[in-house]
């Protein structure tokens, strides 16, 4: 690091370190007081805004984390907030805008997915509860007991009660066009709730999805990775009239599938047993496991904490702020587009 400290020898070589020398030099190591040590803090702030050399894989990452810092940062001007509503914020103004920014557009396709991802592990926790409870059944079963539910989960009371000829894209169509896009998701709305409200908020989340996000994927703005995701929205499109609960059977297929081929596949590579089920025959067996869905740790609050460490933002009780430091790198074009 260029830092002279009394107690690297003992670090690297073994020792013992009293209280005098913690209190003198325990600041050089700890990355969150980095900003403290200039040099060491400017060539940091460099070596991630500066390619380290002109091959075009990594010049096409700095571009991405320019872009992204230059959104975050200028965004963070007015005042303090968190990843997650950034995030958020992104999605809503890819579905709003007509002419998006690309990094918007980048973390909108980001936060399409962490919420497709979210809306499937309901379906599987939905799905692993009923089977564990009917100690083993067939598809038909789970979903059979489920078709006993009258209302609506409760994000989407509004709509009233299940009708016997309600369909998913009946009651999506129901739904106002830029529902729960401005936000995070809730998590603990959907999580907790009984199976039959999961798998329903599951798929009407994916039903949502789907329709919010169909202009931006019909014109290319959002990839097609022809994943998963992709996968669902299909099911999800080609239902159109069909029964609710005959998208939410099909749903489940996807889900059972998806599930055992991700963790066979993990296993296959050494890695531990985690099946909820397995099948035998049409009958799917319970392991014990549950699920708990969740949804995963967004990327963006890394970028933020080590912009913070790097004394570019300032964090808060209620997310981040630009400082003084990352205004001026704003202003003198540090995270331009090269």
């Amino acid at each position: 690091t260029g830092v002279q400290t009394c107690a690297l020898p003992i670090l690297f070589d073994g020792g013992r370190i009293d209280l005098e020398l913690a209190r003198r030099e325990a600041h050089l190591f700890s990355v969150n007081a980095i900003a403290a040590v200039k040099e060491e803090c400017a060539a940091l702030r460099e070596a991630l805004s500066e390619p380290f050399t002109d091959a075009a894989a990594p010049q096409a990452s700095y571009e991405r984390f320019r872009g992204t810092a230059r959104w975050t940062f200028n965004s963070l001007r007015d005042g303090p907030t968190s990843s997650a509503n950034l995030i958020a914020g992104a999605y809503e103004t890819a579905l709003r805008e007509a002419e998006p920014d690309r990094v918007v557009l980048a973390w909108a396709d980001y936060e399409m997915r962490r919420r497709a991802h979210f809306s499937l592990e309901l379906m599987l926790s939905a799905l692993t509860t009923t089977i564990n409870e009917m100690d083993g059944g067939k598809l038909d079963d789970v979903v059979a007991r489920w078709r006993r539910r009258k209302e609506l989960p409760l994000p989407f009371a509004e709509l009233g009660e299940i009708g016997p000829d309600a369909s998913l894209s009946a009651l999506v169509d129901a739904l106002p066009g830029d529902a729960l896009a401005a936000h995070p998701l809730q998590q603990v709305h959907f999580a907790k709730q009984a199976p039959d409200g999961q798998a329903l908020s599951a798929a009407l989340l994916l039903g949502l999805l789907e329709r919010q996000t169909a202009p931006l994927r019909a014109a290319g703005r959002l990839p097609d990775h022809k994943h998963y995701v992709e996968r669902a929205f299909r099911i999800v499109a080609g239902g159109e009239g069909q029964p609710l609960w005959d998208i939410v059977h099909l749903m489940c297929r996807l889900v059972v599938s998806r599930h055992l081929e991700t963790t066979l596949r993990k296993m296959g590579g050494g890695q531990k047993c985690s099946l909820r089920f397995f099948p035998e025959g049409e009958r799917l067996i319970p392991t014990g496991y549950v699920v708990t869905p969740s949804y995963s740790g967004d990327r963006l609050g890394n970028v933020l904490n080590i912009s913070a460490d790097l004394g570019w933002l300032h964090r808060l009780p209620n997310g981040f702020v630009l400082a003084d430091e990352g205004r001026t790198a704003l202003d003198t074009g540090v995270f331009d587009a090269r």
